[in-house]
């Protein structure tokens, strides 16, 4: 919708914006505007003590202290969910009828009174943690306080439903329950695109309800709805019960509300371009790959109203596991003492560099090779090859690499180019890691590649961006180039690895190895085929098949030779183009594998930056 009318409507399998869905978490948002007109009628504070109410939670050290705004920003240091809630939600996610039917037998006995119980596992307001608790035992505080006030109605869903949905004509078709018959109100609502639709408008016109003859009446004060999209401070992509976005600090980018659920279910509002959206799906996220970003993106731009780059909205947004509180790595601040800022290497034509990094939040540095022709050519841009390299940081390779690439350039073989040594860490595997510590893959893809295009003169376009790299930087090509076609148009795999779907073949590591990086990287076996080049493979096949160039290169006496045999059958069987290169005696080593390639490497390159003609500077 654009300024409260339907602009585009799609729908598949039977589905239509009059039929209800589930929208998972996406009920949490009720909550924070229910409370803020709890505010405004008097009933309540958000900085008052629940324990004045709740008042088994006096004897508590931790939970007396415990406010209302504490539980609504889910900072309130009760542990955040059951072992039936998240079996129940990890049913619903795997989509396991075993689980689902196991899942419904042990339906909650009482939301609230498991709400009231819940263990303090941290001080109030120390730290933020994503689930249900925080909304059952708000639910049982909202009770007690309209019961002690004589309010009516004196329980916690029809009190929404009276103040807040039935004025603004909002109807939720369902509402879950326990066997008390207390609400699930941190998931349990479902309802149609449309009435949902009802809502973030309601939202979008800063609490107001615009009749049909256009006049407007102000259910709630936009200065308390306001304090539902005030950063919280222990997750500033968090506020009252909405996510918030894009990253904070950049007032060029228009401000994003978002109510999310399991499964990718969606309300965005973005008032500065008049817009609410309503976005289903299955609740097992079903086949297709969803992105926040790419979709805001897609929303902005048909509103003409697109910034170059809609960068991401964090924690528990871009993963439908966190979003809706299935356990996954804790999530921490980005680890100062891992080695962003290596040693400079000293080479000919290769400077160091470093650069502030808004995904790690601290200074990363990098190598530049720069061709002759940059000095020579100051009206000229030039297409950039993106070198990730393998385990250990690499830096002891890009003296040799850089004499190559210069040798080449300067031999006319292939036009001139800049080359971006990536720092990716030792064992960085060019993926943001699961709990948080390194975000590798936004430092390259949000950080780096900006902070490039910004600060020399490039070809600021797929086609003049390139990934190559060896072992892990092999790897770490194939997983962003498909998962990030619209940036990088080559992508080289040289004796790339690990290419094992499941992680549990690993030629070049034993198992002790292998299940440490997995567990510190990716968290689960899970996390690691979610976002291997395999599924990023098959979820972007179009899209790669259309606009990328893709090489496999291995050598046949390569540890990881059958894997990427394996891979490249794969690519054939998702109709993915590419080349493919078995070299012959050829082991694990990237200057061996280089030379068997010979001239193949910069065929490869020119065939890459063929349309990245060479521009005058802008």
């Amino acid at each position: 919708m654009q300024d409260g009318k339907v602009v585009f409507e799609d729908a598949v399998d039977g589905w239509d914006s009059k039929r209800a869905h589930p929208l998972a978490s996406g009920t949490k948002s009720f909550t924070g505007v229910a409370a803020m007109l709890a505010v405004q009628q008097g009933l309540i504070s958000l900085d008052e003590r629940v324990s004045d109410t709740l008042t088994e939670w006096k004897d508590d050290a931790r939970k007396r202290e415990i406010t209302v705004r504490q539980l609504l920003n889910l900072s309130s240091g009760l542990e955040p969910d059951s072992a039936e809630d998240r079996q129940r939600i990890r049913a619903v996610a795997t989509g396991s009828r075993r689980d689902l039917l196991r899942a419904g037998l042990n339906r909650t006995e009482d939301f609230f009174k498991q709400g009231i119980d819940a263990p303090a596992k941290n001080d109030p307001g120390s730290k933020f943690e994503y689930g249900g608790n925080h909304f059952h035992a708000f639910g049982a505080f909202l009770e007690r306080r309209l019961a002690a006030r004589g309010a009516k109605p004196a329980t916690a869903w029809e009190w929404y439903e009276a103040n807040l949905l039935e004025p603004i004509g909002m109807k939720v078709a369902r509402i879950g329950r326990d066997r008390e018959g207390h609400p699930n109100l941190p998931g349990g609502g479902s309802a149609s695109a449309a009435e949902w639709a009802k809502f973030g408008e309601f939202v979008r016109l800063n609490g107001a309800v615009r009749a049909d003859d256009g006049s407007m009446r102000q259910l709630l004060k936009p200065e308390l709805l306001a304090k539902c999209f005030e950063p919280s401070a222990r997750n500033d992509r968090y506020g009252l019960t909405w996510w918030l976005g894009p990253r904070g600090g950049d007032d060029k980018l228009p401000a994003v509300r978002m109510a999310a659920g399991l499964g990718n279910q969606r309300l965005y509002v973005i008032p500065s371009a008049k817009l609410v959206a309503v976005r289903f799906a299955p609740l097992n996220g079903g086949k297709r790959r969803f992105s926040d970003e790419a979709m805001i993106q897609e929303l902005l731009k048909a509103a003409g109203a697109a910034p170059l780059a809609f960068p991401a909205i964090e924690t528990g947004m871009e993963s439908r596991l966190i979003s809706d509180g299935i356990p996954t790595a804790e999530r921490k601040q980005p680890d100062a003492t891992l080695p962003w800022v290596t040693p400079a290497v000293s080479a000919p034509r290769v400077t160091f560099h470093t650069f502030d990094s808004a995904s790690v939040k601290g200074k990363v540095s990098y190598h530049l090779y720069t061709p002759a022709e940059y000095g020579r050519d100051g009206a000229r841009r030039f297409p950039v090859v993106y070198w990730l390299h393998g385990s250990g940081g690499g830096q002891e390779g890009i003296p040799e690499l850089a004499k190559r690439f210069d040798a080449a350039i300067e031999a006319g073989k292939v036009p001139p180019f800049l080359v971006v040594f990536v720092n990716g860490l030792p064992q960085g595997m060019y993926v943001d890691w699961a709990d948080g510590r390194a975000p590798v893959e936004s430092m390259i893809v949000r950080d780096l590649v900006p902070h490039v295009d910004a600060t020399l003169r490039t070809v600021a376009a797929p086609e003049g961006r390139l990934l190559d790299g060896f072992s892990m930087g092999g790897y770490g090509a194939a997983r962003l180039g498909f998962k990030f076609p619209e940036t990088f148009r080559g992508v080289s795999m040289l004796g790339a690895g690990p290419l094992d779907p499941d992680f549990e073949r690993t030629p070049r590591a034993n198992p002790r190895s292998r299940d440490g990086l997995l567990e510190r990287v990716y968290g689960s076996r899970e996390h690691f085929r979610e976002v291997s080049p395999w599924e990023l493979a098959k979820a972007n096949a179009g899209t790669i098949a259309k606009g990328s160039l893709v090489r496999i290169a291995v050598g046949d006496r390569d540890g990881t030779f059958a894997l990427n045999k394996e891979f490249h059958d794969h690519l054939d069987a998702l109709k993915i183009p590419h080349e493919w290169s078995p070299l012959a005696g050829v082991e694990h080593d990237p200057s061996k594998t280089l030379d068997a390639l010979g001239e193949a490497t910069w065929e490869f390159y020119r065939k890459a930056f063929a349309k990245a003609e060479p521009a005058p500077a802008r």
